[in-house]
């Protein structure tokens, strides 16, 4: 199952394309209660242990910050 997986993405997506759609895929996915996991796994499969490491980090930032922010946002009328 992952091999090709990794081949259909290697072969569809650019590098800075799929690194961007990984990113972004961690990113969104906890904000809609979606597991992010999958994303993480590919991206450090795909790019390695230093991009991949750097790749998952912003990404799981953005993906704790987001939900949060949304909460704040909506404090009052969850109240």
């Amino acid at each position: 199952v992952v091999i090709p997986t990794l081949d259909w993405e290697m072969a569809t997506f650019s590098t800075p394309v799929l690194g961007l759609l990984l990113f972004a895929c961690m990113a969104v996915f906890p904000a809609i209660v979606l597991p992010s996991a999958p994303c993480m796994w590919l991206a450090g499969i795909t790019f390695g242990y230093g991009y991949g490491f750097l790749l998952i980090m912003a990404g799981t930032s953005l993906g704790m910050s987001l939900p949060y922010f949304i909460g704040s946002l909506f404090h009052e009328k969850i109240h």
